[in-house]
This record gives structure tokens, sequence and C-alpha cells, in this order.
């Protein structure tokens, strides 16, 4: 009984330390509704007030409220309490007349001091009734017919007209004059002639209201891209699909709570945006030489790690490019080092961040090199051109010459990228003759191999040798040759990464990422045995396809399944981590059953 009274009030202790987390007092209403709308305006408040004063509300009829509610939870975490309170006080509002209207601010005081929130400015526009007929009058969720100008798509561009390279922001919104519940079943476009980023929503999918023409819409961007049209004339984006769950008002008789309290009939709709061009126009003639398709606004850096070094020591020469466009897509500069030094293949790094305003940041290249002679060099300048589409011309960055001097180590081999032979290769070539012996005697030293009995046990041995490796050999180049085997080889390998990396997320908590890599197995593994490229596929040709190669319809629904759900986690509200676990768990099925199925 002791112990548990020293717990009692060391959680009585903990809760009292909890009050004095910081106040938060906030309002909050929609930002616009239509003349006749009846919304909520509610004040939210995490600690308990002593007193509570509310505005004077000017310009909206009080239809009910102030109402109190409350909520509490104490969570107890090795030790820890957490004890968070919530009071809300909620009025029923109607918007009388048209016109841009604020609600003043309200206080309240809590622990003897006084909080005040921030006043809220409402538009009022003119009220309709949305358009409805719907086409059944079964209960539950139902299928409805209704007007084009009530519920629709539209992807927005940020420009219609752009250079080849040049980035496109595109803009997957949703419009609707109803109550949004679930987004569902999304088919992404296809975006052929695009290379294509994927902007992360940072809040995720947010409805909002607002003013379209004078209509009161919920409306929520979907999706973003910054796409990066690969050739030019004029690009057609494909319709973006989705399920939209909505609610409307019932027909029964209304009264002031019918929207609060369920009075509401449901309904689901598929819809899908209009096809948008892109008028993509050819990069001017007369780029430089040193041109390999960059589009944007950059800077260069070009240095080495030291200017001095012996023979036979490795020194990296770092080339960093900037700034902000088609980074993704730049090609492996051209180094020219001077003979005498061996080059190897660059490590390449990079930092991108993909925003609304384009991909910023910079990629860097690490050459290795290797002096094998001694002298003294001149590393050339560095040059890099790139299209420029704000003053629509070619621009050209170049470094500055390097001076490296090469000390010799006294092992200096001359084993060089020849380029033509200077003066250090001369040196070397007179060296390495000049000790070359001119008399020699030849004599006959122990037993002759051939013919004799060890030659014939081993002569056979070296046939079948040589003949493996010339079939090894053949085979090799035959199976490097035929694409299609490679692809068909490496597809169960590239979905086991690509599940091995998904699973990760998934102990990170990583919901994004994790729904990402899923698809990416999923997508991957179907073009690479297909032959198929993923920019071309769909949920309709995969079924044509894997029906063609009679594949079971059990697995064909279960790849569908799985697909479905998760392009449909990625739009509809957070699921919990046994969610992902399952999903997880099917889409390794379905990948795992569609191998068996196709054969290794």
């Amino acid at each position: 009984m002791k112990r548990f009274s020293i717990f009692l009030g060391f959680i009585a202790l903990q809760c009292a330390s909890a009050l004095a987390q910081d106040v938060e007092f906030t309002a909050a209403a929609p930002n616009v509704v239509a003349k006749g709308e009846q919304f909520r305006l509610t004040f939210s408040l995490n600690a308990e007030p002593k007193e509570f004063n509310p505005p004077s509300i000017q310009n909206f009829d009080v239809l009910a409220g102030p109402s109190l509610s409350t909520s509490t939870s104490i969570q107890v975490i090795n030790g820890s309490v957490t004890r968070a309170v919530n009071y809300s006080y909620t009025f029923i509002l109607e918007a009388t007349k048209e016109g841009e209207f604020t609600i003043g601010a309200a206080t309240a005081t809590v622990n003897k001091k006084e909080y005040t929130t921030s006043p809220i400015t409402i538009e009022v526009v003119k009220g309709d009734e949305p358009s409805r007929t719907t086409n059944s009058t079964t209960t539950g969720t139902r299928n409805a017919e209704v007007s084009k100008s009530d519920l629709f798509l539209v992807v927005q561009l940020n420009k219609s007209k752009v250079y080849r390279g040049e980035p496109v922001l595109a803009t997957v919104r949703l419009y609707s004059r109803f109550q949004l519940v679930d987004l569902a079943d999304p088919k992404l476009p296809t975006l052929n002639g695009f290379w294509n980023q994927t902007i992360e929503l940072p809040d995720g999918i947010k409805v909002e209201g607002v003013n379209l023409n004078g209509k009161i819409y919920q409306s929520a961007v979907l999706k973003q891209y910054l796409l990066f049209p690969q050739k030019s004339g004029k690009l057609v984006i494909d319709p973006f699909e989705i399920v939209v769950v909505y609610q409307q008002r019932s027909n029964a008789p209304r009264s002031v709570f019918d929207d609060f309290f369920g009075m509401t009939e449901t309904y689901r709709k598929r819809i899908a945006s209009e096809p948008v061009t892109v008028n993509v126009k050819d990069l001017p003639n007369g780029a430089p030489a040193s041109f390999s398709g960059a589009v944007g606004s950059f800077k260069v850096e070009a240095k080495t790690d030291k200017t001095s070094v012996k023979s036979n020591e490795a020194i990296t020469y770092r080339v960093k490019i900037s700034g902000k466009g088609n980074l993704q897509l730049l090609e492996t500069p051209k180094v020219d080092f001077p003979a005498g030094f061996e080059l190897f293949d660059p490590k390449v790094s990079d930092s991108y961040r993909s925003t609304l305003e384009g991909v910023s940041g910079s990629k860097t290249y690490e050459f290795v090199a290797i002096p094998r002679t001694s002298g003294d060099y001149s590393l050339e300048p560095f040059e890099f051109s790139y299209f420029d589409p704000s003053s629509q011309s070619y621009k050209t960055l170049k470094s500055s010459a390097i001076p490296i001097s090469v000390i010799s180590d006294g092992n200096d081999t001359g084993l060089v990228q020849i380029s033509g032979i200077g003066k250090e290769d001369i040196k070397f070539i007179g060296k390495d003759i000049r000790f070359i012996k001119s008399e020699f005697e030849l004599k006959r030293r122990g037993q002759v191999l051939f013919g004799s009995p060890l030659y014939w046990l081993f002569f056979p041995i070296s046939i079948m040798i040589f003949v493996l490796v010339a079939y090894y050999i053949s085979r090799h180049r035959e199976i490097i040759s035929n694409v299609a085997l490679v692809k068909n080889k490496r597809a169960t390998k590239e979905a086991k990464r690509r599940l091995k990396e998904a699973q990760k997320h998934l102990m990170a908590d990583n919901k994004d990422k994790f729904y990402e890599e899923l698809l990416k197995a999923l997508w991957g593994f179907i073009s690479d045995k297909l032959m198929i490229p993923v920019s071309v596929l769909n949920k309709d040709n995969i079924h044509q396809h894997l029906t063609d190669l009679k594949v079971d319809e059990t697995i064909l629904a279960e790849l569908e399944q799985a697909l479905s759900e998760c392009e449909m986690a990625q739009y509809s509200p957070e699921r919990g981590h046994s969610h992902m676990d399952e999903l997880y768990s099917r889409v390794h099925s379905a990948i795992s059953n569609l191998e068996s199925a196709l054969g290794k």
C-alpha cells in the first residue's frame, strides 16, 4: 500500500510538472465559405482556463455555441509521465452576406496569465448547391453521376512552352463541391518523352477550401512532378485517374445539425484529368564543343588535392558542378591529363534537392590519376558549357590551369597512357635499350619435353581445357548479347534488393520511402520479366501479357491487388505499422508467385 501511495505521488508530481508546458491557444475556421453555409468556429486551448472570453461575432449568425469539449491523455514511458489536455470551445455559424469579414481574437486566462488567439479572416462568396444525380439507390458506398463542374481533376503546368531539358512543374489537383472522404486506386500517367522527378508533399495530401470562379471547392494537391522533356515537339501528358469517395447531404428534411451529425450519404466515382500538351523547343544551333546537354544555371569548381607529388603516387582531381537544372542527367565530363599519367574511372557523388522551383544541388566527380614519370606538368583548364533558358543562350565556364610537379621516387616505370612521345618517354626508352645484353649463347638444358611421356599425358588435357574455355567465352558473349536473358535473370535479384530497401524503411517507419520501394520492386520486376519499359506499363497491358503467357488468374489477381494497395497507400490517410507489414508480405508473395509461374 505504501509503494502504491508513493507511485501515485510520483504520478501526481509528474503531472504537475506537465502543467508547466507551453500554453497554446488557437482559433480555426474555413478560410472561404458560401453565403447560407453553416460552419464551425473552434477555439482550442491545451491547458485548463480560469476564464474564457469569446470575441464579438459580427456579420455571421450564431446558430449554436459555445459548446465545451475536453479531452485528456496521460502517457507513462520509462518512468516519464506526459499529460496532454485540450479544451475546445465550438460555435456553429452561418454566413449571411457576401464579402470578406474578420472575427476578432478570443482571450483566455491560465495560471493568472492571459493568452490571445489571432484574428481569423473568412471570405464569403455567392452560394449555390452542387448539382447531383445519383444512379444508384443501394445502401453503403454508392456510385454516382455528378456534374463535371462539381468534381474534377486538373493537371496544372507552371509553363507550357519550354526548351528541351528545361523543367516543367506539373501539379495534379482535385476540386470537389462535396465533402471528401477517401481517395483510392490512382492510375499515374506514363509521362512518355519526359524524365520526371516526384516532388514530395511535406504535409501529405492536405484538403482546403478554395474559391474558384465564385464557387467553394474542397481542393487538394495529389501529386507534383518536375518534368524534363527529352525531345522536342508537342509532348502530351496523359490523364491522371483516381477514385474519389465523397459525401453529400441526404435528401431527408434538414436541420441545423445535419452536416455535423451524419445526415449524409456516401458515394464513389472514378474521375480523370484532361490530357495536357507541352510545346518543347529544340535547343538553338551553335552549341560549344564542351556542351553535353546541361540546361539550367550552373557554376564549376575544379581543383586537385595536391600540386606536388612523387612519381607513382596518386593525385585526386575534383570537379564540382553545382546550380539548378537537369543535374541528374549530366554526363561524366571529359578530363584531359598530360602524357605520363595513368587515369582511372571517376567516383561520382551527388546531392540534390527537388523543390517547386526545380532541382538544385551539386554533382562531384573525383578522378584519380597516377603520374608514372617525373617532370613539371600542367593540367589543362576544365571547360563546361550549358544552355541558360532565362537568357536563351549557351554559356561556357572554364577553370584555371593547375601546375603539377612530379618528383621521381627512383622507380619511374614509364607505364603511361601514350598520346604522343615526349621527352620523358625518350629518356626511358633509351635507358631500357641500353641495358639489353646483345651477346648470348643458346644451350640445351635438361630433357626435351616434346615427345616425352609427360607431353603425351598433358596434351589431351590441354586440348580439353582449351575447348572448355572457348565454349565458356562463346557462351558468355552470347548471354551478354542477349539483353532479354540478362534482364530476365536480373529481375528477381533486383526485386529482392528493392524489397530489402523497403524493409529498412519499414523498420525506420519511413512510410513514403517504404511505399516507393515496394512500387519500384513490383513495376521493375514486371518490366524485366515482360521486356516492356516501365514508362509504357499499365495494369491493362500487364494483365493482357500475363494472360497470353498462361499465368493463373489467382496470381494475376494477387499481383493487381498488390499494385493497387501500394498506389492507394500513397494517397490515403496514414496507415499503421501493421498495415505496412501486411502489405510487405503481400508484395513479396506476389513477386514470388509470379516468378514461379513465369519460370526462372
